[in-house]
């Protein structure tokens, strides 16, 4: 059985966390957070899914086919999703990072210079990636004295979130890289 639940994000998270009670991300197998651009293209970003890549996007658009009339004479339509290239997503969500994103980023790239491993994305392109918990420890590191785990890490998940959202960063079977780079 398939349950899907549509329900609008929060202004706060930048619409990756849904409005209202944490139940409705209590219990789920996936959050895929879809965005409408300025353009008119949209895409699709895994926010979490249990079997499936973390961060994932996949970018469309709807176009609207005319099936007929009915029995008084109104149109019938449908939409059809047309799928687009990632670059055009990219470029529409590019936005500056702020000065915690800046050090996330700064932390990942130590992260990915001290424990670099490759691997491989989805279109075969060979990638330098670290491990998101080595990323996670050395932003854990640079925190701020006397703040707690908890803090710590609701800042890490939303610092990532809002990075992936910015497609600065890329994620794969818990991997993480910056895809501007080699």
């Amino acid at each position: 059985m398939h349950v899907a639940a549509v329900h609008p994000g929060s202004k706060a998270s930048n619409g990756t966390t849904p409005r209202g009670h944490s139940c409705l991300t209590g219990a789920d197998d996936a959050l895929i957070e879809v965005t409408k651009h300025d353009d008119g293209a949209r895409s699709a970003r895994v926010v979490h899914a249990t079997d499936d890549a973390d961060g994932d996007t996949f970018s469309f658009r709807l176009d609207r086919v005319d099936l007929g009339e009915d029995e008084d004479g109104d149109p019938i339509t449908t939409p059809i999703v047309e799928e687009t290239h990632a670059a055009d997503a990219a470029n529409a969500t590019r936005q500056r990072v702020t000065g915690n994103e800046a050090t996330a980023l700064r932390m990942l790239d130590s992260a990915l210079l001290h424990h670099p491993q490759r691997v491989f994305t989805d279109d075969g392109t060979e990638r330098h990636a670290v491990h998101i918990e080595r990323w996670r420890e050395c932003f854990y590191r640079d925190g701020k004295p006397g703040v707690s785990k908890d803090t710590q890490k609701k800042a890490f998940q939303r610092v990532c979130d809002s990075l992936l959202n910015k497609q600065r960063i890329a994620s794969r079977d818990g991997f993480i890289w910056r895809p501007d780079t080699g």
